[in-house]
């Protein structure tokens, strides 16, 4: 049996805004949590999905922040990607300029290179660090291939008012080629006040779309020049017939679209990002 097809989102992506990347992972909730489903789609295919918790209102003693935490599942059997190759990977836009962050303020890939993280540094790859096995054994040096992420970010009041937008997305990788395509994701983030921080309406769906690739690959090519986002070519209606026929014939061959296949045909004639 053929995987069942996405249905996408029609919303268009927000403005981003957004604020300070720090840790509250610890840290207790004090507000009603949000949560969202999301399926995550290989082209056509839903392969599985992406459910996050948050974002949560979070207080200390002179800052504002919330916590947010989101995990990935992959369905059972034979599907045109591997747990292996999926990363998490995060896009951060301050409304305004922020202490030890890219100035002039620009959205960036969260963390950039060797960015802190409290107890440790960010690594030089795109991927977000904070991840783990479970929700409660995330590690400041995951690397960004567990299944669960978590963030906490944070900012002194004498910052407000002060926005900050994060888009969270579940992506398969081809390492070599530098190249990953969009499974899915979502938008959060909150609004810092003077008297504290609130999460907006939401976390929102985000599914793959060119004007969602090109927010990431603008950001990609500043921080981790030669990564790039990439489409899925889109089969022929002789091509699909085929590999119906063969995934009726051969079990075995239900992986013939696979990730590195996939990601060899996009990246065919592409330039990738300017450093």
């Amino acid at each position: 049996m053929l995987p069942p097809r996405c249905r996408r989102p029609r919303r268009a992506l927000g403005a981003a805004t957004t604020a300070l990347s720090a840790l509250l992972l610890a840290a207790s909730w004090s507000a009603a949590s949000h949560a969202l489903s999301v399926p995550l789609c290989f082209g056509d295919a839903v392969v599985g999905s992406l459910t996050t918790l948050g974002p949560s209102v979070a207080s200390a003693p002179g800052t504002g922040g919330v916590n947010f935490w989101a995990h990935w599942s992959l369905l059972p059997g034979s599907l045109p990607v591997e747990e292996a190759d999926l990363r998490w990977l995060q896009r951060v836009t301050f409304s305004r300029q922020v202490p030890g962050f890219s100035s002039p303020n620009r959205p960036f890939i969260d963390p950039q290179p060797e960015h802190s993280l409290g107890s440790a540094s960010a690594d030089a790859r795109p991927w977000y660090d904070i991840s783990g096995s479970a929700q409660n054994a995330l590690s400041l040096t995951g690397g960004g291939d567990d299944p669960w992420m978590g963030d906490g970010p944070f900012a002194p009041l004498t910052l407000a008012p002060l926005a900050f937008t994060a888009e969270t997305l579940v992506v398969t990788i081809n390492e070599a080629a530098k190249r990953a395509v969009i499974l899915g994701g979502a938008q959060w983030g909150y609004a810092l006040a003077v008297a504290g921080a609130a999460p907006p309406a939401g976390p929102t769906a985000l599914a793959d779309s060119a004007a969602l690739r090109d927010l990431f690959n603008a950001a990609l090519a500043v921080d981790f020049p030669g990564w790039a986002l990439v489409a899925i070519p889109e089969p022929t209606p002789a091509l699909l017939l085929l590999v119906g026929l063969l995934l009726l014939a051969h079990p075995a061959r239900r992986r013939i679209f696979s990730l590195n296949t996939a990601l060899r045909e996009a990246s065919r004639g592409s330039r990738s990002p300017r450093a």
